[in-house]
């Protein structure tokens, strides 16, 4: 799974050089409807009528409709995804879209702003009895004197992650409980995911199942892939942990909530997550527009989808993502006194 803020941040340099056909804004759309219809992964789960999405949207576009109404009207359409990993973005004039909550923070705040909010760390620094330590992508650091806490932006670089995750689970060594924090943490790959919930792992047990799209047709998949938690060889946690997510919680890490809630001693705290689990990349059309495009398909060990519906807390809290970092942190309030009483 690429990493969002990643791909935002770096989708400039994804942009040809290749000017936009102002005379030919149907081939346009075409370019559009067409890659979605053959690699799109989520139409059968959503049951989402593709063919008759086009015969909607086709007719309100002419030779004479000018680039950005084109791109919007795009938009609408693929709002019927309901998907964030779902997104186009084009240049001359700039324009960013995304499918799922991300396209509405894109319009109420700004695309700017969306990426400030998503790079930063969800919590004040008030909470910690001391400095907050950094490495590489986590942070961490004490909430009091039993209680540590850690979070991450992203899930990347396998052998790194596993180095910072003994580092930190040593620190932690004497703690009563942890709080994990996956807030404002964007994705990355279903590997490193894994290998951060084996630390918590009791026993190996089920927690997903993946495919991928291997041909045009709306239901060409690979053969089923279970995937597994079980206990770290190295280091092992196996006291109170308390996972906080929320709708910014997104790709592998509603993937590693998942995981983690098949955890006896885990309690997921927070809002629902994004919603958008696939693994997705990035092309580059033929008009020069750039589409990002969801490929693979993620169940829970049952066989059911959560895509655009999003991992349920065990304890619900409202999140309101658009917000800065609040002097009061209902999540982390929340969580210090389910850990104490």
């Amino acid at each position: 799974m690429r990493n969002l803020f990643y791909s935002l941040f770096f989708v400039s340099l994804l942009f040809s050089n290749r000017s936009f056909a102002q005379n030919d804004p149907v081939s346009v759309f075409d370019q559009v409807w067409h890659s979605y219809d053959t690699l799109y992964s989520g139409f059968a789960v959503k049951d989402i009528d593709w063919n008759k999405l086009y015969k909607i949207y086709r007719p309100r576009i002419n030779e004479n409709i000018s680039e950005s109404e084109l791109f919007n009207t795009v938009s609408q359409m693929l709002k019927h995804l309901n998907d964030n990993h779902v997104q186009i973005a084009k240049e001359n004039p700039e324009q960013h879209f995304s499918a799922g909550l991300f396209g509405y923070l894109f319009d109420d705040i700004g695309f700017d702003s969306t990426l400030s909010i998503l790079n930063s760390l969800p919590v004040s620094e008030k909470y910690f009895r001391n400095r907050v330590n950094s490495i590489n992508m986590f942070s961490y650091g004490w909430i009091q004197d039993s209680i540590g806490y850690f979070h991450f932006t992203e899930f990347k670089n396998l052998k790194e992650t596993q180095d910072n995750m003994d580092s930190i689970i040593q620190y932690f060594s004497q703690s009563k409980a942890l709080i994990i924090d996956v807030r404002r943490n964007t994705g990355g790959e279903d590997i490193v995911g894994n290998a951060i919930a084996n630390y918590f792992a009791d026993k190996k047990r089920h927690y997903m199942i993946s495919a991928y799209k291997n041909g045009s047709g709306h239901n060409d998949f690979t053969v089923n892939k279970k995937w597994y938690i079980e206990p770290n060889e190295s280091v092992n946690y196996s006291k109170p942990v308390i996972l906080l997510i929320d709708n910014t919680s997104f790709s592998e890490a509603e993937v590693f909530a998942l995981a983690m809630r098949e955890i006896p001693n885990v309690k997921l705290v927070g809002d629902n997550t994004s919603g958008a689990y696939a693994d997705s990349e990035w092309r580059v059309l033929p008009c020069g527009w750039n589409v990002c495009i969801p490929y693979s398909l993620h169940t829970d060990k049952n066989g059911f989808c959560w895509e655009g519906i999003g991992i349920s807390p065990d304890y619900y809290i409202k999140s309101f993502p658009k917000k800065p970092i609040q002097d009061k942190d209902k999540l982390i309030e929340f969580a210090i006194n389910l850990i104490n009483n």
